[in-house]
């Protein structure tokens, strides 16, 4: 399974969490990359770095100390080149206002962070498929 030849960034504060999804990425044999920014400001920092591969996702923790979930999605939103990358939010606990102003400010999609392992790798394993697919139907780029 492979997303177009670019890494994928995981924006997430806690490194059980980290370790999970990077865990799950290489359980699905998925060749791309996972980068991991700790904080909002080191992903943006990252996004923003002069020759910086673009990544081809991000997966978004929503609930972070500083800058946090939401505060990145409205930077992002705001911004021509990076609101064009697709954005998961991956959260413990989302309410439904977050949820919606996730989903208003350009979240591809909100999923809550199961609590079993087995779950994780599903979920990981429908965003895969869903953007592999959405990447080889919109053909090469112009």
């Amino acid at each position: 399974m492979e997303l177009p030849d670019r890494p994928v960034l995981l924006v997430e504060d806690d490194y059980v969490d980290q370790l999970l999804v990077k865990r799950a990425v290489c359980d699905l044999r998925v060749s791309n990359p996972v980068e991991v920014a700790a904080t909002g400001e080191g992903a943006l920092a990252r996004l923003r770095a002069a020759g910086a591969q673009e990544p081809c996702l991000i997966l978004l923790d929503l609930h972070m100390p500083r800058l946090g979930g939401l505060e990145l999605l409205r930077i992002l939103h705001g911004d021509a080149r990076l609101q064009r990358i697709p954005v998961v939010v991956l959260t413990t606990l989302a309410h439904e206002p977050e949820r919606v102003a996730s989903l208003e400010l350009g979240a591809a999609a909100v999923l809550t962070k199961p609590m079993d392992y087995r779950r994780l790798v599903d979920d990981m394993r429908g965003i895969y498929h869903l953007w592999s697919r959405a990447d080889h139907a919109a053909g090469p780029e112009s």
